[in-house]
């Protein structure tokens, strides 16, 4: 995610003129024959997380999410008729799923039959014991109308769906949001497939990770669907309303290129093309793209940016060259592998911004090195008021110390190992690793074992140390 207090970074660029561990990885094969061959890959090991605890649920293991959703704007209205395939990763009384209480349950379903279910707190329980192993069909009718948005300055922590005064949505789920418009295991360590239905009345459109697979009308309305074929985690997961229009951009190494941006607005259109240079400066420093799709998304209102899966998201005030470099970092980093609790967004966030540090050095003609020198600062006060990286304060979520902490180390590791190596650890990384997840001490056990070194006090230093290491 890029958060609005990083911005500054560029005023200062322009003033200075394949060894895979079992400890960290996800199940590949079925764990049990029950589960369909295509979603074999979503078979997951769900944890309760040790940050936000509440809206994990390690008994589901979900499997696939199809979500039909109808946008009615003139009532501010969100109306969803969710399937959901699942696993129950453990033998249990009940079936629990993340969903706010504001959202409004007209019909539940199990395996095609009615059954009884409790909305509390917003939990939705459904009274259904099941085996470990078993796999069901959850089926949800819903509707919901969504927060009104913040003012831009507000929208930091600022997570779930929301509605501008203009009738459009948009979503920011990291790290607890997605709740908010579906039921949903909402925790990074349960990656699923997602199916989109979406309809709202012309001239707006739906937009959703993956592949638009279709886009038709419909009365007044349009219907679009798209499709995500990799597993992803629910924080990752979007879907936006709007008046939109879609441009295609040249591919890259075959990977379809997409723009999404405000009709009208030729100024975001521009800065939103920069997506095929950002792709192909990411692509260059970690390796092929991972997924067969690469969207950006412009939304009015919007103050934030967010790297959904394959659909990077950024507003009228957030879309740029660097801002581009740091979400689309994110497709490697964060999206294909994704951290297994939330302890350690360092590890999605410090290499992204490295990254973007990365592409304003070399775009600035000075040594990242030297421009870092701009983030010792921050980077010492951030880590006094917020905690160390990988042991946080629970809010805010996404204080500076998870950006500028592992970036700094990540320069400083690239200074001791040289730079030939240093880049080979961080393309292998999600190359070996791609679509599971992982965790601070096994992360740390493959870099030193790719690089024929006991790195512990250093990694020790810093992320989980009190005070700022020096920066050399």
């Amino acid at each position: 995610m890029r958060r609005h207090h990083l911005l500054g970074a560029v005023a200062g660029a322009a003033a200075l003129v394949a060894t895979a561990l079992p400890t960290v990885a996800q199940a590949h094969g079925c764990p049990t024959p029950r589960v369909p061959t295509r979603w074999c890959a979503a078979t997951s090991h769900p944890v309760r997380d040790s940050v936000y605890p509440a809206p994990s649920h390690p008994a589901v293991d979900a499997l696939h999410y199809r979500l039909g959703l109808r946008w009615v704007p003139g009532q501010g209205r969100l109306v969803g008729d969710e399937v959901l395939r699942f696993r129950a990763a453990r033998a249990t009384p009940d079936l629990r799923l993340s969903l706010a209480h504001a959202v409004q349950v007209t019909d539940v379903r199990l395996d095609g039959h009615p059954v009884g279910y409790t909305h509390p707190r917003g939990t939705l329980v459904v009274g259904h014991q099941a085996a470990r192993g078993s796999v069901h069909e959850l089926r949800v009718r819903y509707s919901t109308r969504p927060a009104a948005a913040r003012a831009p300055e507000d929208q930091r922590n600022a997570n779930g769906m929301f509605q501008t005064t203009g009738g459009d949505v948009f979503t920011n789920d990291e790290p607890t949001g997605a709740g908010t418009w579906f039921a949903v295991n909402d925790h990074p360590s349960d990656k699923a497939f997602y199916d989109f239905r979406l309809r709202v009345p012309a001239p707006r459109v739906g937009v959703a990770n993956g592949r638009l697979v279709a886009s038709r009308r419909v009365g007044t309305d349009r219907v679009t669907r798209f499709h995500l074929d990799r597993p992803a985690a629910s924080y990752l997961i979007t879907a936006e309303f709007g008046r939109y229009r879609q441009t295609r951009l040249r591919p890259l190494h075959g990977v379809r290129l997409t723009t999404w941006t405000p009709t009208g607005k030729s100024r975001a259109l521009r800065q939103a093309r920069f997506l095929r240079k950002a792709l192909a400066f990411d692509d260059r420093l970690l390796g092929r793209y991972p997924f067969a799709t690469l969207s950006v998304i412009v939304v009015p209102g919007y103050n934030n940016g967010m790297e959904n899966q394959t659909l990077v998201t950024l507003g009228t005030f957030t879309v740029s060259r660097e801002n581009l470099v740091h979400e689309v970092a994110h497709q490697w980093y964060g999206d294909t592998v994704t951290p297994r609790d939330w302890r350690d967004v360092w590890m999605n966030e410090g290499m992204a911004t490295y990254l973007q540090d990365v592409y304003d050095a070399r775009r600035y003609r000075v040594s990242i090195h030297d421009l870092l020198h701009y983030r010792v600062a921050a980077e010492r006060q951030s880590r006094r008021q917020y905690g160390p990286p990988a042991h946080y304060h629970r809010t805010p979520f996404a204080a500076p110390n998870v950006y500028f902490g592992p970036e700094l180390m990540w320069q400083e590791l690239r200074q001791q190992v040289g730079a030939r190596a240093f880049w080979s650890m961080v393309r292998a990384w999600p190359a070996v690793h791609a679509y599971r997840n992982a965790g601070r001490e096994g992360y740390q056990r493959w870099i030193e074992h790719r690089l024929h070194r006991s790195l512990g006090g250093f990694f020790h230093a810093w992320l989980l140390g009190r005070t700022s290491p020096h920066y050399h």
